[in-house]
């Protein structure tokens, strides 16, 4: 914010304090864009990632921690396979 916040008080004498407001407001409104746009990409990437996940259908969906902790499960499972451990051979009965 350094150097834009600098930029934006040499403006206000040129171009008045509205122009200054409207100025900041602009670049909030985009950096929100930025972020939803974040957000929904961030959705949409777990919503697949559930979808490829070996689960039974639940009445009500998984929330986002559940739905990274069984990804990283269901990796160590089949990373275990492929070195050919036994999957539960970690675990004590």
């Amino acid at each position: 914010m350094g150097s834009n916040h600098l930029r934006l008080k040499e403006l206000v004498p040129q171009f008045g304090e509205s122009a200054a407001c409207e100025m900041q407001n602009d670049k909030r409104y985009l950096a929100t864009a930025r972020e939803r746009m974040r957000c929904r990409f961030l959705v949409s990437m777990l919503n697949w990632l559930a979808d490829h996940l070996p689960i039974f259908p639940s009445e009500k969906p998984l929330k986002q921690k559940d739905i990274l902790l069984l990804a990283i499960n269901y990796i160590q499972l089949l990373e275990d396979l492929l070195h050919g451990g036994h999957p539960y051979s970690k675990w004590k009965r």
